[in-house]
């Protein structure tokens, strides 16, 4: 009967969580290079995103300043157009005139 409630105490003791060493006693607490090494390769991957970041932050900003270009030059022409236009009527206007007495004074 003690063999039985022995292997039920055992079955029923809890199992080392998934990623957890079998003998921590083999894990000492003055060695910290495995968490140096996490470190360092935690900074290596965090400098690297701050460059990216970084280097998308630039392209953005001249995106920024590529598409504020274009809106002064679509400003500059619709501008343009608004002057020119009235401007381009009346030379037609003009020219339609001269060629209209000329054709009619040919004509008759």
């Amino acid at each position: 009967m003690a063999d039985l409630r022995a292997g039920r105490a055992e079955r029923a003791r809890p199992r080392n969580p998934r990623g957890t060493p079998e003998d921590a006693a083999a894990w000492s607490g003055t060695d910290h290079s495995f968490t140096l090494q996490a470190v360092m390769q935690l900074t290596e991957a965090t400098g690297g995103l701050k460059n990216s970041v970084e280097s998308l932050s630039d392209q953005i900003r001249q995106q920024e300043r590529t598409i504020r270009w274009m809106a002064r030059v679509l400003w500059m022409a619709g501008g343009a157009l608004l002057v020119l236009t009235p401007m381009a009527g009346w030379l037609i206007k003009h020219r339609f005139d001269e060629i209209l007495s000329v054709l009619t004074k040919g004509g008759g």
